[in-house]
């Protein structure tokens, strides 16, 4: 049930409400009691912010919820990229990250909570930006989270020419790195810049988001399978479907490589003076719907050898495929083969 009007005035709530901190057992009463009301209200999300890496009492009182009623709230687990003791009052544009120290500590907070929750799907992490950013190895280790949030402090914004709010390079790649996962950013504190209403941030972020790098070809093909861990797929007991063919079809890397090995086969196997009169047998053995024998092919032209080429395949449907591919994409045929 969604909170009415009524009570969302009445309480101040929005849809997302900050657990405290404190996490002493004493304090398990008044948690469950925010936990409890947030679940009437039909609150999507609860934030929780980690200040250090020993939270067990919270961690058993949101364990509890989350193996208690119906509710199906989520929680966003707000970490610092780096210790606030460690972070600058400063920022300099463009200015070099500081190396050294145990940057990559506030991950083990956000490690060791989501350890004590058991990894539930229902907990995810909101990041929150300070003065500094770590290194690139760090921030890919942060990368590989589920993170759902992004907290951006208005201080952290740069006056351009034109007294507008802008960010640094490093925060610029780093939101575009935020951006390709859709994650919510998030825009904390009064505006800093002459006055400006808070719209003026969003609409910098709306023009970073429009001006990005578009996706690379790894990323269109992972893209809907991050974070997921999938069962593996039984080819040699099942006949998979023609759209399971077209996810594999889609990497961008597998059969280049394919193509390499066999272009390098055929160089140390055919000498360079018989390529006109030695004919290399190949039999590609799992020809899917023919990506592999394409390979082959252009391979062998690559080489410039010639081949007698075999594709066997044990789906009867995928072979179906096959039998069509040599009139409509390699021009001649092929052998193909069912076992």
């Amino acid at each position: 049930m969604l909170p009415t009007c009524k009570e969302f005035r009445r309480h101040s709530r929005a849809l997302l409400m900050k657990i405290p901190q404190d996490n002493h057992e004493s304090q398990g009463r008044a948690l469950r009691q925010e936990l409890d009301f947030g679940a009437y209200l039909g609150l999507a999300t609860h934030l929780v912010p980690l200040r250090g890496s020993h939270n067990p009492n919270l961690a058993q009182g949101l364990s509890t919820h989350l193996h208690s009623g119906h509710h199906a709230t989520q929680f966003w687990v707000q970490v610092p990229l780096v210790p606030p003791e460690d972070g600058r009052d400063d920022v300099i544009a463009n200015e070099a990250p500081p190396t050294g120290g145990d940057e990559e500590n506030t991950w083990e907070w956000w490690h060791n909570f989501r350890t004590l929750l058991d990894y539930n799907k229902r907990v995810a992490l909101a990041l929150e930006i300070g003065p500094d950013l770590p290194s690139p190895e760090a921030l890919a280790r942060w990368l590989s989270e589920p993170v759902c949030a992004a907290f951006l402090p208005t201080r952290l914004f740069l006056t351009n020419k034109k007294g507008f709010p802008v960010l640094g390079w490093g925060r610029q790649r780093l939101l575009g790195q935020l951006l390709k996962l859709d994650v919510q950013i998030v825009v904390q504190g009064s505006p800093w810049h002459g006055g400006r209403p808070l719209a003026v941030y969003l609409q910098y972020l709306e023009h970073l988001g429009q001006h990005r790098l578009p996706p690379s070809a790894y990323e269109l093909y992972a893209r809907g399978y991050e974070d997921y861990l999938q069962s593996p797929l039984q080819s040699l007991m099942d006949n998979l479907e023609s759209q399971t063919y077209e996810v594999f079809e889609k990497d961008p890397s597998k059969y280049c490589q394919y193509q390499q090995a066999i272009f390098k086969c055929l160089q140390d196997r055919v000498p360079e003076a018989e390529r006109e009169t030695n004919v290399q047998v190949v039999m590609v053995l799992g020809a899917g719907r023919g990506p592999l024998v394409s390979a082959v092919l252009r391979a062998a032209r690559q080489a410039g050898t010639r081949v007698r080429l075999y594709a066997v395949k044990k789906n009867p449907n995928a072979v179906v495929t096959l039998e069509n591919c040599p009139w409509e994409e390699w021009g001649f045929f092929i052998k193909c083969g069912f076992c």
